[in-house]
């Protein structure tokens, strides 16, 4: 067995569209995206994600997911992507989702990740086998970007309100109480001010943020424990069956028991 086995590429192309996607489609592969130019929506297990070029995502199989466009775009939105399945992959999707919860990034080296793109499809069109190895080095490169993209926005001495420190802290505990007001009154900043920078740094208000970091470790026990569903309900802070079991669609797009059916 080659070091390079334990993943397989289904396809690496480039596409183009101007409109949207009736039908929700569910991923039989993994794959990591790209938005070269233009921009597109993307309804993915019930969240919009808003895709403006450059931006960096990716899939997990099982998931439920549809791109769409407000009205007709006049320029077509340019989009490569990589598909592809085995156990590397999962880790690479888990990593990716990981770092950045929210499903996507703006890249710090657009220019880079777009030759990844490019090399990887000129590859894949020659010869998918002999490339095989290259095809997975790039695969690994984009992921290490979507990494380092996240670092960099996160240096401590960027940091003078503590809203990247406090994300972290809520990414290890999301369970504990978290008072953003107070944390805005200590920063000697306004809860709006406070609320407006978090949002702007993590895509995600701090409640939503607390709520989403929750969900990914809800999903967790779902998938990798015996858990009861009740446990992970209390586990989680929810008071009913009903809110928690809302919230988690919302989320994944799926009931807490139809996800652990799925993929336990």
């Amino acid at each position: 067995m080659s070091y390079y086995d334990d993943i397989s590429f289904d396809v690496v192309i480039r596409h183009f569209s101007m409109y949207s996607s009736e039908k929700q489609f569910t991923p039989e592969n993994n794959s990591i995206e790209f938005i070269q130019r233009g921009k597109l929506k993307l309804k993915a297990n019930g969240k919009v994600i808003e895709l403006v070029a450059p931006a960096l995502f990716w899939m997990k199989k099982g998931g439920t997911y549809r791109f769409f466009v407000d009205g007709v775009q006049e320029v077509p939105c340019e989009h490569v992507y990589m598909d592809f399945h085995g156990p590397r992959t999962e880790k690479m999707i888990e990593v990716l989702n990981e770092t950045c919860p929210q499903g996507c990034i703006t890249p710090n080296e657009p220019e880079l990740v777009e030759s990844i793109f490019s090399d990887s499809i000129k590859k894949y069109r020659r010869d998918p086998v002999y490339y095989h190895p290259d095809l997975v080095v790039n695969a690994e490169r984009l992921v290490l970007q979507a990494i380092q993209s996240v670092r960099k926005k996160q240096k401590p001495q960027d940091d003078p309100y503590g809203i990247i420190a406090i994300a972290n802290k809520i990414k290890s505990d999301p369970f504990q109480d978290y008072d953003f007001r107070e944390l805005a009154s200590k920063a000697g900043i306004s809860y709006e001010h406070y609320r407006r920078l978090f949002r702007e740094i993590h895509n995600s208000p701090p409640a939503a943020f607390v709520l989403n970091r929750k969900m990914f470790l809800a999903a967790e026990m779902l998938q990798k424990t015996n858990m009861r569903i009740k446990e992970i309900m209390a586990t989680c802070q929810f008071d009913s069956m009903m809110n928690f079991s809302r919230s988690f669609k919302r989320f994944s797009g799926l009931s807490p028991v139809d996800y652990r059916k799925k993929f336990q």
